[in-house]
């Protein structure tokens, strides 16, 4: 046993032990790692971390308005013809176009 207490010790200093995490939470992460990443948890959480960065980067870009999204009537001055280019522009489930009017009468 003697042999295996500088491992034991390293493992345990290098591992991290996480308390209080809510049960659907848990099965999740579970479920992930599972699936997407042989049962590494260590490779599982990595990638959710960098996620969470990548995704907290683009939230605070989306409210700051730095992603430059054009919703393609910023040249358009007049509100009627924003309101109508809206208009034309809805887009159903099935990928066909209809009007709001169109929408309202069925």
């Amino acid at each position: 046993m003697e042999n295996n207490e500088p491992v034991f010790k390293k493992v345990r200093s290098d591992g991290l032990v996480i308390s209080r995490v809510p049960k659907y939470i848990r099965d999740a992460f579970l479920a992930l790692s599972e699936e997407e990443f042989a049962d590494d948890y260590g490779m599982c959480l990595s990638q959710v971390f960098k996620e969470a960065m990548e995704y907290r980067q683009l939230k605070n870009m989306f409210y700051n308005n730095q992603l430059n999204i054009k919703l393609g009537f910023d040249e358009i001055k007049d509100k009627e013809e924003q309101e109508e280019f809206v208009e034309k522009k809805l887009r159903m489930m099935d990928g066909s176009t209809k009007t709001k009017q169109e929408v309202k009468n069925t």
